[in-house]
């Protein structure tokens, strides 16, 4: 299910609320969103096939769906695992990304990307995987050696929602590993990040997994909208925050703490500033293996049942960047229907839109040939359809 853009007639787009770049211009970058219904040009990665544990690959609603039986033999095989690669490039600078979302949570099962992948087969795979486990919460950043997390180069933990769609980012650059997810609702700041060191594996392929935590699991985990390219510099980022982008907390909130990595440029520390509720706030900060941390301490814990707003601003090598996000419960918002006449402009509201809520649609004036639409609330949206009549246009949403 491709996010963005969804042609629905000449000349008219519907820009969903799921927008995702690179922060760099890719060298190279292969794709696939699943809309046409296949996964030619996939390597289907099925080491238990032999024994009747093979897995299956479907489609629904132009996503990638991969499920397995439970292991047929665990003792002597292990837990059910499946996968496919894309493409059959190899490479040692890589960045993979994908959408998770309508995983089975009752599973225990491990969802998550390869990284330079090589000599896939029963008992003999190696390379890199960042992944979810379900049952733990934990993500991980795994060494893989003959089939096995030979090393777990790093892990934490962060609980993600099944009923929301996310966005996994694994980054390797020489021996740099960076993890990421990014909710549907922020697109610039991160939910949870993970950074760690390894040299084992030089280069190899990219793709997507999921195996069995339990090793009498079956499996079932779906992506989309995934991209494997060849990154161009990878600047100092926030890896992620606590409270995290859109987090609610049940009791007040003693600190802000703000992770930032520098990756393949440096920030300089004397250029950092940190907003919370409007108001530039001092932090005290340290660094570890290219990871700076700063930790702001108010005068009065944060309330949880209101909304906060923060924001960290630096400069690296390559010019200044700003970061924003939200926690604490947020305020209570209608949807608001924002157009642009090109997808690359800011969107505005749109003039003369009125919403009907118990229907979930936008009914506005079409004052151009081409636009696009976002719907802008609280939670994340995911606009179904757009039909025209005459001079209005009509966007339906769930």
């Amino acid at each position: 299910m491709n996010a963005i853009p969804c042609l629905l007639r000449p000349h008219l787009l519907l820009a969903g609320s799921l927008l995702l770049a690179a922060s760099r211009p890719a060298l190279f970058a292969q794709s696939d969103d699943f809309n046409d219904g296949n996964d030619t040009g996939w390597s289907r990665y099925t080491p238990l096939a032999p024994f009747g544990a093979g897995g299956a690959f479907s489609f629904p609603a132009g996503a990638y769906r991969i499920t397995a039986p439970a292991s047929p033999n665990p003792d002597l095989l292990g837990p059910a695992r499946t996968g496919s690669l894309y493409p059959a490039a190899t490479f040692r600078r890589v960045q993979v990304e994908v959408d998770l979302f309508g995983w089975d949570n009752s599973l225990t099962q491990s969802i998550g990307v390869f990284a330079r992948a090589s000599d896939l087969g029963l008992g003999t795979t190696t390379g890199y995987t960042y992944n979810y486990n379900i049952l733990s919460g934990f993500h991980q950043i795994n060494m893989v050696l003959n089939e096995a997390a030979a090393r777990v180069v790093n892990e934490s933990v962060y609980r993600l929602n099944p009923d929301h769609r996310y966005r996994m980012i694994f980054t390797a650059v020489e021996n740099k590993f960076l993890g990421r997810i990014y909710s549907s609702t922020n697109s610039s700041v991160p939910v949870h990040s993970l950074f760690g060191l390894d040299e084992t594996h030089s280069s190899g392929r990219s793709g997507v997994f999921v195996f069995a935590i339990d090793l009498a699991s079956r499996l079932d985990a779906r992506f989309d909208n995934y991209v494997t390219r060849v990154p161009g510099t990878i600047r100092a980022t926030l890896l992620d925050s606590a409270p995290a982008a859109g987090e609610i907390r049940a009791t007040p909130i003693p600190s802000v703490v703000v992770r930032l990595a520098n990756i393949e440029t440096s920030i300089q520390p004397d250029s950092i500033r940190l907003t919370v509720d409007g108001q530039e706030v001092s932090f005290e900060s340290f660094e570890l293996d290219s990871i700076l941390t700063l930790t702001h301490t108010p005068g009065a814990e944060l309330d949880p049942a209101r909304p906060h707003q923060a924001s960290v601003r630096f400069t690296d090598d390559q010019g200044e960047q700003t970061f924003n996000w939200t926690f604490g419960t947020p305020a209570a918002v209608s949807p608001k229907l924002l157009g642009a006449a090109r997808i690359q402009d800011a969107f505005q509201p749109e003039t003369g839109a009125t919403l009907d809520p118990v229907a979930k649609r936008f009914t506005a004036p079409l004052s151009s040939e081409q636009r696009f639409y976002r719907v802008e609330d609280a939670t994340a949206r995911t606009l179904k359809s757009v039909s025209t009549s005459g001079n209005q246009v009509t966007i339906a949403f769930e």
